[in-house]
């Protein structure tokens, strides 16, 4: 009898930490759609983002904060990337069906193979009606 009430306990304790876990992931559980944008983080708040049609310079191997480019080879340089906030990252780079607006829930880094920020950022957006 003793095992039955130490496996309720232990199962209590998991539903409880797994709920307090859920409650700090809210604000990215239950979002419609995922957005690409050509991104980086600036300062708190705020993300480096290049123009649409462009993407961070990674010609020399490394991600180039300071360069937008338009080639996959950073052979047209595009101009520098606008440091704004998430919501006008995603104003910019995602067009919402008609009759809806896209609101920014929060932003996924996005790794290369080899595990290393490579210049782009997933917004997770959620649909409202207009």
């Amino acid at each position: 009898m003793m095992g039955v009430s130490m496996r309720f306990r232990f199962l209590g304790a998991a539903l409880a930490l797994c709920t307090v876990a859920g409650v700090s992931q809210a604000d990215t559980i239950g979002w419609d759609g995922v957005a690409e944008v050509p991104a980086m983080a600036d300062s708190p708040g705020h993300y480096l983002v290049c123009p649409p049609g462009t993407h961070f310079d990674a010609s020399r191997g490394a991600v180039d904060r300071a360069t937008c480019s338009k080639g996959s080879f950073g052979w047209d340089a595009a101009g520098g990337p606008k440091s704004m906030t998430l919501q006008q990252a995603l104003d910019q780079h995602f067009k919402a069906p008609a009759g809806t607006r896209a609101v920014a829930v929060g932003p996924l880094p996005v790794y290369s193979s080899d595990g290393r920020l490579d210049g782009w950022l997933h917004i997770a957006y959620k649909l409202g009606k207009e």
